[in-house]
């Protein structure tokens, strides 16, 4: 390389060479590319947490087994599907809730019933309990 001619001070080419290294990080000069680190998973969904018609006409997970007095979530992951608390297509049952048919991201929290033995709490969807979608929560003492 050919010598300009330009005598720097020491002090101007410390100058020179910093604001160089600013430029060069300021415009993203300054590693190189994209992270090797992949990003974190998706949070685990929150216990005792039932997803309602997630993967087509089912419950996920469609058997829970949770303590007397503890709160179960259903949330809808698609449209179109109800939590009806009861057994064979037909309500009853320790608990009484029929919510209706929702939309995507509805949920409906529930207080399983405080129990002195092991008891079923069963469950369904009213338009597709014909086709399997059913539940069943274990509640013990």
């Amino acid at each position: 390389m050919p010598k300009l001619g330009i005598q720097l001070s020491k002090m101007q080419a410390f100058f020179l060479a910093a604001c160089g290294t600013a430029l060069l990080l300021s415009c993203g000069g300054g590693g190189g590319g994209s992270s090797s680190t992949p990003p974190p998973p998706p949070p685990p969904p929150p216990a005792n947490t039932i997803s309602v018609g997630s993967g087509g006409f089912r419950f996920s997970p469609d058997t829970l087994t949770v303590k007397g007095g503890a709160k179960v979530t259903f949330t809808w992951a698609a449209g179109g599907h109800s939590v009806v608390m009861g057994s064979n297509c037909a309500p009853g049952g320790p608990i009484t809730l029929n919510t209706q048919i929702q939309g995507y991201g509805f949920s409906q929290d529930v207080t399983m019933p405080i129990v002195t033995m092991n008891t079923d709490v069963s469950f369904f969807c009213q338009p597709h309990c014909g086709s399997g979608m059913v539940g069943v929560i274990h509640v013990t003492p």
